[in-house]
C-alpha cells in the first residue's frame, strides 16, 4: 500500500512540476531556445504563450485583430530572440503573455487565457529563528 501511495505522490508531483517548452527542446538550436529548454520556468511561460496564442487566435477577434495578433508575434520573436539571458526572456515572455490576454473578443465569450500574474510563485515564508 505504502508503495501506491508513494507512486501515486510522485506522479502528481512530476504532472505539477514537470513543464517544457511548446516546441521539441531535442531541436533546440538558437542561444534562446537553449536557454528556454534550459530554465522550467522558461519553458512554462513558452507553454502558456502559445496556449494562449491559440485560443486567442481561434476566438472571435475579428479580421484586423487577428491579422494585428500575427504581426504582433513575428515582432515579439524577433525582440524575444535579442535576448541573452533568463531575466531578459522571463520579462519579455510575461509582457507578450499579458497583451495576448487583453485582445478584446468581439462576440462570445473571452478564450481562457492565463495572465503572467498567475504563473508567478509565491516567495517562501522564511521563518525567524527562535
Amino acid at each position: 500500500m505504502s508503495r501506491f501511495i508513494f507512486l501515486f505522490v510522485s506522479t502528481i508531483f512530476f504532472l505539477n512540476f514537470a513543464h517544457g517548452a511548446s516546441f521539441d527542446c531535442k531541436k533546440a538550436s538558437t542561444t534562446v531556445e537553449k536557454i528556454i529548454c534550459s530554465d522550467p520556468a522558461l519553458g512554462k511561460l513558452d507553454e502558456v504563450l502559445a496556449s494562449n496564442y491559440s485560443n486567442m487566435g481561434a476566438a472571435d477577434i475579428g479580421d484586423g485583430a487577428r491579422n494585428a495578433l500575427k504581426s504582433t508575434q513575428k515582432t515579439w520573436i524577433s525582440q524575444r530572440n535579442k535576448c541573452l539571458d533568463s531575466a531578459c526572456l522571463t520579462s519579455s515572455y510575461e509582457k507578450r503573455i499579458d497583451e495576448i490576454c487583453a485582445y478584446p473578443v468581439l462576440t462570445g465569450m473571452h478564450p481562457d487565457c492565463t495572465g503572467s500574474s498567475e504563473l508567478r510563485t509565491a516567495k517562501p515564508v522564511v521563518q525567524p529563528k527562535k
